[in-house]
Order: structure tokens, then C-alpha cells, then sequence
């Protein structure tokens, strides 16, 4: 299995404080970090299988955006 970083990218999060504060308990993932606000790794067969297990995932559904990235 190969190993991904996915990073954390603000799209159009919400503002008002009930918002933020549902979009925090969507999901448990990574630590607010430099000009991306949080990261996870995941392990999947290829980039593919990747893109796959994140395509739902709920930080996508608030207008943000993962990038997937293979370490070297």
C-alpha cells in the first residue's frame, strides 16, 4: 500500500459561528498548518484508490478542496 497526504485548502467556508462550528464536527482529520489548514495521510492501493476513499468527504461539501499527494 502506498501512503498520501492530503492537505486542506479554505474554497467558500462558512462564517457565521453554527456553521463552523457543524463543519468541525464533520470530520477529525489534521491540524491547522501555514496556508493550508490541516492535513491527514492515507494508505490506498494507487492514486486512484486515493481519490476514491476522499471523494466524499465532508470538507469537500463545504466548498474547500483536498490535494492528494504521494510522498517521494
Amino acid at each position: 500500500m502506498a501512503r498520501f497526504l492530503i492537505t486542506y485548502y479554505a474554497g467558500d467556508m462558512p462564517q457565521n459561528p453554527e456553521s463552523i462550528e457543524q463543519a468541525r464536527h464533520a470530520f477529525a482529520h489534521g491540524a491547522p498548518v501555514g496556508p493550508f489548514m490541516g492535513w491527514s495521510v492515507i494508505e490506498a492501493e494507487d492514486s486512484g484508490a486515493a481519490v476514491r476513499l476522499v471523494r466524499d468527504h465532508p470538507f469537500l461539501s463545504r466548498g474547500a478542496v483536498l490535494q492528494l499527494s504521494e510522498p517521494i
